[in-house]
Formats: C-alpha cells, sequence, structure tokens
C-alpha cells in the first residue's frame, strides 16, 4: 500500500476515535454525570431513577396529549391562543395564587398553559358526542345554580416584610397610596408582582389561607391591612372589591351549554381509554406497555359517527 493510501487511512482512523470520543462524551449512557471521590453517578443512573420514581406520569401524559392534539387537528377542533388565554384569565378569578406563581416562573407557565391547551382540546373532542337542547340547558342551570358564581374580586397592592417595624412602614406608605414600584425601591421591602416577587399562597397553611381570605374579605377599598403569614408580615391596600355574584343564565349561557354537553359526554377516561385503543400502539419495551395496561384492558362503548350523533341529537 502506498504512502498516500496509508496516511489517507490513518486520517480516517483518527477521524473516526475523535468522532466515536464526542459521541461517548455527549450521548453515551455510561459517562460520569457526577464523581465525589470514588462515587460515580452516570447518566444511566440518573435517567433510571427518572424513570422509576416519575415514568409511568411522564410516558402517560406525554402519549394521551400527543394522542389528543393529533384527533383535536384531525377534528379542527384545536384550542387557539385567545382560547388558552381566556381560560387562564377564568383560572386566575377562581385560583390567583395558581395563576400568578406560574407567571413568575416560565417552566412552570408553559406547564400550566400546556395543560390548559390539552383539557380544552379534550373537551372539544368529547363534546362532538353529544348535543343538549335550550330546555336541557336551562334544566342543567336550574340544578346547579351554585356552579355559576363569581367568586368575590380583590384588586391589592401588597408588600411582604420580615418585621413589624417594616410592615408599620409599609403601611403608612401605602395609606399615603405611594406607587408600588416607589415602594419597593425601599429596604427589606417586596411588593408582589415588581421585581419578580410572586409568593405562591397556594401553599399556604389552611389557617393561614382563611385568615389571609378573612383579611381581605373584611377590607374596604383604601383601607390597609395587615396580617402575619408563617413568619412574614404581609401588608395590602385594597383598591377594588367586587362581592360574590351568581351569575343569570343569559349572562352564562356559554358556559352552562358547555358543562351541560360535557355533563352529557363520555368521561375524559372513557374517551382517553378509546382513543388509546384505537391508535393500536406498538411498544418497543415490554416495561413501557404495562404503563397502559388498564387502558388496554379497559372496555369501552364505540364511538359513533359524527353525522349520525348530529342527526340523532335534533
Amino acid at each position: 500500500m502506498n504512502r498516500i493510501a496509508v496516511g489517507a487511512l490513518t486520517v480516517a482512523l483518527l477521524a473516526s476515535l475523535a468522532a466515536n470520543a464526542l459521541l461517548y462524551t455527549r450521548y453515551s449512557a455510561s459517562r460520569p454525570l457526577l464523581t465525589m471521590g470514588d462515587t460515580v453517578v452516570t447518566r444511566k443512573d440518573y435517567r433510571d431513577a427518572l424513570d422509576t420514581q416519575h415514568g409511568k406520569t411522564v410516558l402517560r401524559k406525554l402519549v394521551l396529549s400527543r394522542l389528543v392534539e393529533r384527533e383535536a387537528r384531525k377534528a379542527g377542533v384545536l384550542p387557539t391562543t385567545v382560547q388558552v388565554d381566556e381560560r387562564l384569565k377564568k383560572l386566575e378569578s377562581t385560583a390567583p395564587a395558581v395563576v400568578r406563581a406560574a407567571q413568575a416562573d416560565a417552566a412552570r407557565l408553559y406547564t400550566l398553559r400546556t395543560d390548559v391547551f390539552n383539557d380544552l382540546a379534550l373537551d372539544a373532542l368529547r363534546m362532538r358526542e353529544v348535543s343538549v337542547s335550550d330546555a336541557q340547558v336551562a334544566d342543567y342551570y336550574a340544578k346547579n345554580r351554585a356552579q355559576f358564581v363569581r367568586p368575590m374580586q380583590v384588586d391589592t397592592t401588597a408588600v411582604m416584610t420580615a418585621t413589624e417595624s417594616d410592615a408599620a412602614t409599609a403601611a403608612t406608605l401605602l395609606k399615603q397610596d405611594m406607587k408600588p414600584h416607589i415602594i419597593a425601591r425601599q429596604p427589606r421591602m417586596n411588593v408582589v408582582g415588581i421585581r419578580g416577587f410572586q409568593p405562591d399562597f397556594s401553599k399556604l397553611a389552611p389557617a393561614d389561607a382563611t385568615r389571609l381570605e378573612g383579611a381581605m374579605r373584611n377590607t374596604k377599598p383604601g383601607q390597609v391591612t395587615t396580617v402575619l403569614l408563617q413568619g412574614n408580615f404581609l401588608v395590602f391596600r385594597v383598591r377594588r372589591q367586587q362581592g360574590t355574584q351568581v351569575l343569570t343564565l343569559a349572562a352564562a349561557r356559554d358556559e352552562v351549554k358547555r358543562q351541560a354537553t360535557l355533563a352529557q359526554a363520555p368521561s375524559q377516561q372513557e374517551y382517553l381509554v378509546r382513543l388509546y385503543q384505537e391508535s393500536h400502539p406498538v411498544f418497543e419495551a415490554n416495561q413501557y406497555a404495562e404503563y397502559f395496561r388498564e387502558f388496554e384492558e379497559a372496555r369501552v362503548a364505540p364511538a359513533k359517527p359524527v353525522a349520525t350523533r348530529q342527526t340523532a341529537s335534533r
């Protein structure tokens, strides 16, 4: 073999070895993820632990959400960004702490928006199964009037401090109606919604949550109240307040019709089982098939053609 050929083979071999080393460094499951003296944690150790602890939940959610999205796309009922935003706005009125906590964390907000998107898509698919009359809508409203209540709305400026003296200073500033961004410049004062400060009130102990809810309900617009929560002082000024309202059928008609339709539609579980079975999934590893055994073994009624359902519902 001449020198040129040998040289070319040597270069190719070295390039191959370098490429294999790079692939090992980037993708090998056996490479160390963390070294602590003579103790090594590999990527495989990490992935196996994740799979064992969370694999079933994560894979189920991933598979089912993909199936729902595919079916909704085929049916032309994929939720729009506007619909997702509207649902988040409604959620904020009933569980403001959940939404605001998500808004302060990009990953949590993405997860919340994805969950809302999937829920809307699944509801739209389920509602294609049935149709309700005006009389059925009115009857559902009469029997479930308590579902259509607009909770008390309270708009506040709130400051969190660690000491009672700082809380007193915050109360003075709020009584003077000082702007939130100016209060946030004061030392040791965190203004809710300013510079990313967004405490998760949904995680309060029941006693603290009840105390905070009562304080907000009893504080009139323009008044300032201080509440001790888990060792910190929350000082807030109520700007606007709207009491609890029972919505009329006319005001809540779209939501009443939606709820009435869903009440007669197949349940979420029934629809997901049917969707899964109709997709005829093929797993490369039996351990993952086990995650869906109950879906495989469940028995559900087949769906009727859409045209038949629409004709029958008239």
